[in-house]
Parts: structure tokens; sequence; C-alpha cells
């Protein structure tokens, strides 16, 4: 039973027998049998986003999920822009790394990694930046915030943000929850949503892509700061060429083009959310009954990934626990917090509830071997975490495995 690879990761993932036999394709990068392939996976994307042609486009790049984040930041501001980031988790903080590096106008909104940004919460950091002179043009947030595992309601916060100003361009990083949770672009009033191959959908890492609304989208010729990751012209050049403008990851767009066709044959998105969720569902609930604390509350918990705070066990070790799960070929993920020692269960991509039976079962087995007693109470604060003073070493903190 542990013959098999099992990635319980929020991406890259593990993927479908089809998925990985496509991937020993070859095609001409200029033929259209392959440039066809470009056509029908943009069509397909806006098939799970339930959107019309001629209101949205989807603009594929080139590279990991953040480069398609840094291409809208720095393809759709012009010089009179301000951009408020909400940033609850370890990804909305990299938006402001990239705003930073890119010099972008803006300010972050921070609240807590266990917390879900709210319509109010939003509001009232616009309200406040208006009084102080500061018109906000753009709004960021992400998602499906994987430093934690939890959703932001963002459909319910673009319709807010709607109702204090309509004309705000709003961008979701949605990398790990496009697919699992669709939002509604139209209700919303999406502007951009980022995603990448190797999330939900359950194709392999190489590219990412935008799902871009027109009607803003259009007005952003010459807007761009870089070349490589210009959106715009990305997009130009496939609507006048069908072809990338740069080296086009082949192999990795044929094999998420039959991703998405496993995914529309499972049932779309209500029936890749429903297994997600119950993955998550069973595996938390075997947790619990062996002690371990979720770092999330139930109601603002997503089905893509988990956290978990560590056992507070003098023969608690994760380095050894995730080898010994290693060594079964069960990956799972270290945390990614300073305040708290984590660690992180994926439920998404080619698993069923089969691969998580067979994860429990191993857990179980390999905490009889630490000798870890259990039911294990939760460890809620990081020793190397000095709260008075606020140092901390990061060495010392979360297990650096690779």
């Amino acid at each position: 039973k542990y013959s098999k690879v099992r990635l319980y990761t929020p991406g890259p993932l593990s993927t479908s027998p089809r998925v990985k036999a496509i991937l020993g394709q070859d095609l001409g990068s200029r033929d259209s049998n392959f440039t066809d392939y470009i056509g029908r996976v943009q069509q397909g994307l806006l098939k799970v986003a339930n959107l019309k042609p001629e209101d949205y486009c989807v603009v594929l790049l080139q590279g990991s999920g953040t480069f398609s984040v840094e291409s809208v930041f720095t393809s759709t501001m012009p010089e009179d822009h301000y951009l408020l980031i909400c940033a609850n988790g370890a990804y909305g903080d990299r938006m402001e790394t990239i705003a930073k590096t890119h010099k972008i106008n803006h300010s972050k909104l921070r609240i807590e990694d266990n917390k879900i940004f709210t319509p109010e919460i939003i509001r009232g950091e616009l309200e406040r930046l208006t009084k102080e002179g500061k018109k906000v043009t753009h709004l960021a947030i992400v998602h499906g915030e994987t430093t934690s595992g939890l959703i932001n309601p963002v459909t319910e916060i673009g319709e807010e943000i709607q109702k204090f100003d309509k004309d705000i361009v709003y961008i979701i990083d949605s990398m790990s929850a496009f697919g699992a949770y669709v939002p509604d672009f139209y209700k919303g009033n999406i502007s951009y949503l980022v995603s990448s191959a190797n999330k939900c959908i359950s194709g392999v890492p190489g590219f990412a892509y935008a799902i871009c609304k027109l009607e803003h989208f259009n007005k952003t010729k010459g807007w761009n700061k870089t070349v490589s990751l210009s959106i715009y012209d990305q997009y130009q050049g496939l609507l006048a060429t069908k072809q990338f403008r740069f080296t086009p990851p082949i192999q990795i767009i044929l094999a998420f083009h039959e991703a998405l066709y496993e995914y529309i044959e499972e049932g779309g998105q209500p029936a890749r959310f429903k297994r997600y969720d119950e993955n998550q569902k069973y595996m938390t609930a075997e947790f619990e009954k062996m002690g371990f604390k979720p770092y999330l509350d139930k109601d603002i918990q997503g089905c893509v990934i988990t956290t978990f705070y560590y056992p507070d066990d003098p023969n608690w070790d994760f380095k050894i626990f995730y080898d010994k799960l290693a060594a079964k070929n069960l990956y799972i993920y270290p945390g990614k917090f300073t305040t708290a020692l984590t660690f992180r269960i994926g439920n998404i991509g080619y698993l069923f509830m089969e691969d998580m039976k067979i994860l429990m079962e191993a857990v179980k087995e390999i905490l009889a071997e630490m000798k870890v007693k259990v039911p294990v109470v939760a460890k809620l604060q990081n020793p190397y975490f000095l709260s008075t003073s606020k140092q901390f070493s990061p060495i010392l903190a979360q297990p650096q495995l690779i």
C-alpha cells in the first residue's frame, strides 16, 4: 500500500495516470496541433469560472503562480494608482514584496493568520484610507491562504467593494482554491483572478493563468513595467497567432488539458469540492481523535490544506515524523508560522478516501514507534518566539526539510 507516492500538499500535488501519460507527448510549439490546445484550455477555464467570452478572457503565462500575481500587479496599474493589499498569511505578505520591488503605491491591511477578512473589515479600511486622502484604485486579496488553510469570502468582499466604489479594480490570488472554490465573478465584480496549473484542477507545475475582465483589461496597453511578464502583450500575442511570445511549456499545457477533461468528467466544481471536503473532514476527525488540535476554527477552515499544532510531547520530533512518512512515500508539509509550531496536511490532487485512510494508518503506526503518548496535548506556542521582545530564531523553529 506504500508503493505509490502520495503528496498530501497544496500543490504540486499527486496527479492521475492519465495526466502523467500525456507528459510523454511531443508537439511542435508553433504547430496548430499544439496551439489548438491553448485555445481549448482558455475556453475550458472560462467554463469552469462560469464566464462569457465577451466579458472575460484567460491569459496563460509560463512559470509559477507567483509569476501571474506579479504579472497582474505590473501590467494593470497606471501611474496614478493606489493598491490596497489585504493579507492574512504569507501569500498576502508576498504581494507586498512584489509591490515594494516594483515601487507600486500601496498600503497593506494585515490581520491575524487565523482570522478571515469580512466585508465590514474591508469597508472600514477603505473608509479610513479615504479620510487620509488616499484613493484606492486597486484591491488585492488571497482567496485560499495555504499558510493556514483558511478561505476568505471573496465574492461577498467584492460586493462590498462595489458598494463603496464600483471602479476599484479587484484582484484575487486564488492559486490553491480555484477549481474547488469558484467565486461569482459577476456578483463580486472581479477584475482579475490568478491561479496555477498544479492546484485544484490537478495539472502539473509549469504555467499559471489570469482570468481578466475585458472592460478593464482592454485599457491596460502600455502599462506594463516588464517585458516577459506583460500580461496584455501576452494576450495580444495569443489573439494574433494563438502562440506564446516566448517558449511555451508544451507538455504542461497538454497535461492540464487532460486534467480539465477529468475535472469535467468528475462533475466539475461541486464534485471536486465534495471529494476534497470529505478528505479534509475525515482526516481532521482522525487527527482530533488522537488529540491533535487544528490551527483554525472549523467555520473558516477550507478543504485545501489543514494546519495542526505540534504535540507537546518530549518524544515528538517533526523531522523524524516527516522522514518516517516519507519512507512510506507519504509526503506532508511543514508549518509556515513563527508564533506556533505546526505542520500541514493537504487534501487535494489525485487523493481519494482510500488515500486518506492510508495516511492515517501510517500516522498512528509512526506515533507508536516514536512513543508519542496518544491522545496528545497541543503545544500552542512556539518556545523560540519570544513574545516580550518579538525576537525569533527561524533556524530553530520550523524544520528545513530541503
